[in-house]
């Protein structure tokens, strides 16, 4: 799907809602087949509004701008990306948006990843399409939607994985570990920027980024970058309080 295809998608009319606060939908899914399946799905179903789909983020980032959106279903197994950070950098940049996870699989390692990043949701595609519902509207209020078996397998992975201690709100100080230039790094992390445009933006060989983007999850003891954007802002907030 071209640019042109994404704009025109966004304004493409979607049903007549019953519920004056509708929730606005976009998928992001490089399956063309299966985007269009959801696209269908969410048009015949009262009460959603669909906005449109993307094949990837550029066109994501298209439709985002010219519509206005409330909830981004988002695959985690993106060709060219990881869909949670997509959903992260979407987030940061429309901050009304919320985000949920569509994917074929039940790995709990990724679903703590997600949730950490600020995911609303963990829907596998093979589901029924009243889970998916549910999971829009959840989202679109603010709510969680995890299917239970799911929810206790990320209990036991928060609490549990590798004998660890419970894992607690990062404290104040979390980002003092970091040097003058990680930060800037991770400045750029939390704007959305791309590692070749963090680059130009710093002055700096896009290797060089890469070093210290690989220094900032090691001292902040992520496994990426999302991960590192979720607890730097959670730190944010924690020092705001």
């Amino acid at each position: 799907m071209t640019g042109r295809r994404a704009a025109d998608t966004a304004t493409r009319p979607g049903p007549v809602p019953n519920a004056v606060d509708s929730p606005r939908v976009v998928v992001l899914d490089d399956q063309l087949a299966v985007a269009q399946a959801l696209g269908t799905l969410l048009r015949m179903t009262p009460g959603l509004t669909f906005v449109g789909y993307a094949r990837n983020e550029g066109e994501l980032n298209e439709l985002l701008e010219v519509a206005e959106v409330d909830v981004l279903l988002v695959d985690l197994a993106l060709e060219d990306a990881d869909g949670i950070e997509v959903g992260v950098r979407a987030a940061g940049r429309w901050p009304q948006l919320s985000w949920v996870v569509l994917t074929g699989t039940a790995d709990e390692s990724r679903l703590a990843e997600a949730v950490r990043a600020g995911a609303l949701g963990w829907v596998v595609k093979s589901g029924e399409p009243a889970v998916l519902v549910r999971a829009i509207h959840g989202a679109h209020r603010g709510e969680t939607h995890i299917p239970p078996l799911m929810l206790t397998r990320l209990l036991r992975t928060v609490v549990h994985a590798d004998g660890a201690q419970p894992i607690a709100p990062p404290a104040a100080d979390v980002l003092d570990r970091l040097t003058p230039r990680e930060h800037d790094v991770l400045d750029a992390m939390l704007a959305g920027r791309s590692r070749s445009d963090t680059a130009h933006w710093l002055g700096m060989a896009p290797n060089t980024v890469r070093s210290h983007a690989q220094n900032i999850l090691r001292k902040l003891g992520v496994g990426s970058a999302a991960a590192a954007v979720a607890l730097a802002r959670r730190s944010a907030r924690s020092a705001a309080d």
